[in-house]
């Protein structure tokens, strides 16, 4: 039996436009290409600190990029100030992140996925985010947390 929980403590951004991975890549900790799953990684500030923490999905041309719903206006904005001349845009997405696991599989990145929302009473609870954060073994920033740590 597959249980799916939406995580509803995440926001979810669409970039899109030709520039999108040459931005991304020169934003983010590590590389990113059209061919890659879904993946996480962060942006760090100048002295090398963590602002963000992201969930991305890449494709052509477009990348969908969920981060903690508490920091969804400030990395909006962060991206806004940096696609200077760039052929890029931003905007807030209708989808949702959602996580899957079968009883008998173990927790793992590939579990979560971008869907549209559907009516559900399966919300996860801050437990049931961090529970799944934890067993991922993912740092996550959220804005308690942000410019706190040095991904190393």
């Amino acid at each position: 039996m597959s249980e799916h929980h939406i995580l509803n403590q995440l926001t979810v951004f669409e970039l899109t436009g030709k520039d999108t991975f040459d931005f991304l890549n020169n934003q983010i900790i590590s590389q990113l290409s059209e061919s890659d799953g879904i993946c996480y990684t962060a942006i760090c500030n100048p002295h090398g600190r963590i602002l963000f923490s992201l969930i991305v999905l890449p494709s052509r041309n477009a990348c969908k990029v969920a981060v903690n719903e508490d920091l969804s206006d400030n990395f909006y904005h962060y991206v806004n100030m940096r696609r200077f001349r760039m052929n890029i845009s931003i905007k807030k997405s209708d989808l949702n992140v959602r996580y899957g696991i079968d009883s008998k599989s173990s927790v793992q990145l590939q579990n979560l996925e971008f869907a549209l929302p559907k009516i559900s009473n399966n919300m996860a609870t801050d437990d049931d985010f961090w529970q799944i954060i934890f067993e991922l073994e993912l740092p996550w920033i959220t804005a308690a947390t942000s410019e706190c740590f040095i991904p190393q």
